[in-house]
């Protein structure tokens, strides 16, 4: 419990990097639907649009999980806590990429018996939102070690 007031207190007195490498990194996935569909009217076009986001969301997630890598390579802890720290990383990107991958199945689902430009519009804008979304968390916590 203590280590949670801290974790609390830490947060929110340290000036946080606000995630902006990408106007597209806020939208969920409705709007990055619509975001594309602005641009064609095409399913195709949309869906090579949308699957770009995704390809963009996926370099930046990377991008996230190396720089909190490497900071934590630079942690100022002791050798045991950064082994322990960086083990729990790697399994949490590995869980997380798990659960996306199934949450997003589950959006492919709900076009029920569109054709395939439909179902992938659905799984690849969950994709790139759920990236987002854990690298804004991942630099959120890399940002305690700046």
């Amino acid at each position: 419990m203590k280590l949670i007031k801290l974790m609390t207190i830490f947060i929110i007195s340290m000036p946080l990097q606000i995630y902006a490498n990408s106007k597209l990194a806020d939208l969920n996935q409705l709007e990055l639907r619509s975001y594309c569909s602005g641009s064609t009217s095409s399913e195709a076009e949309l869906t090579k649009c949308l699957e770009k986001i995704f390809y963009t969301s996926q370099a930046e997630l990377d991008k996230s999980q190396q720089k909190f890598f490497d900071a934590l390579t630079n942690w100022y802890e002791d050798k045991q806590y950064i082994i322990i720290a960086k083990t729990k990383l790697k399994r949490t990107n590995q869980e997380f990429i798990k659960y996306r991958d199934l949450q997003c199945d589950f959006a492919y689902s709900l076009g029920g018996g569109a054709i395939e430009n439909a179902l992938n519009m659905f799984k690849f804008s969950c994709l790139a939102e759920l990236n987002f979304q854990r690298t804004k968390q991942l630099d959120l916590y890399r940002s305690n070690f700046n």
